[in-house]
């Protein structure tokens, strides 16, 4: 797990809003990286859900969010529309991850990538 200080990574990964690339979003600000297990179950929409409800306060803190999952895009736009839409959209990877929730966040400084 990232730890305070490190490097995030750059990656792109498709959304249901076109691609999107890290270190685009950390040149313009803070990222909270939201990775959640899987868009039907009750625990993740209840995260999504919470983090919808405080976008704006992350926006006041001129941060961006990227929603992660492996779940396939058309998944996550039955998901966002269950939960009547997202301010921001979600991403996914092709991997499943077994065992142990993936639900964290971290926040990449805005001028470094650093988890802060």
């Amino acid at each position: 797990m990232a730890e305070v200080g490190d490097q995030a990574p750059d990656f792109t990964l498709p959304t249901t809003d076109g691609e999107v690339k890290l270190s685009d979003l950390t040149a313009r600000g803070k990222v909270v990286l939201a990775f959640y297990y899987e868009d039907a179950t009750p625990l993740c929409a209840n995260e999504i859900s919470m983090l919808k409800e405080d976008y704006g306060v992350v926006r006041e803190l001129a941060a961006d969010v990227i929603g992660i999952s492996a779940d396939d895009l058309n998944s996550h736009r039955a998901f966002s529309e269950r939960l009547g839409g997202l301010p921001f959209a979600p991403a996914t990877r092709s991997w499943r991850r077994r065992g142990s929730s993936m639900s964290w966040m971290r926040a990449a400084n805005d001028r470094d990538g650093r988890c802060s």
